[in-house]
């Protein structure tokens, strides 16, 4: 609604158009959603102790091993991940600490929108306060 009120509708200002509803673009590019990081990267949990062992349970592997068998993308995700580690801490991101690994949170449960308005209904208050 502000970007029509300002004028601000062309591509070439600036506009970050959300493409259909918010969750589309946001979950992928401004990691919209609590299980994604940022470029499809799945968020690490209490499980993972280490950068390695992150990377490990998140990165699929080859269904043919032969090179040029199987062409499997997202077998780069420890270097997608580094790269944005260090974007987003920069110096602080070194391989003797893990990426910085320990910096980022850890998901432990479900926080989706439909599974904290499922909690907000049957709290004892039957009160919720959404943030927007």
């Amino acid at each position: 609604m502000l970007q029509l009120l300002s004028e601000r509708r062309a591509r070439w200002r600036g506009v970050n158009a959300l493409r259909g509803h918010s969750n589309i673009q946001g979950a992928t590019d401004m990691a919209g959603l609590f299980d994604t990081l940022p470029g499809y990267l799945k968020v690490p949990t209490p499980g993972d102790p280490s950068f390695d062992a992150w990377m490990k349970r998140v990165t699929p592997t080859a269904s043919k091993p032969a090179p040029w068998d199987s062409f499997n993308y997202y077998s780069n995700t420890p270097k997608f991940t580094v790269s944005f580690l260090k974007a987003l801490y920069g110096d602080a991101a070194t391989k003797q600490n893990g990426w910085a690994f320990d910096y980022l949170p850890k998901v432990d449960r479900d926080y989706s929108w439909t599974h904290l308005w499922e909690i907000c209904t049957k709290a004892p208050s039957r009160a919720c306060l959404p943030l927007a």
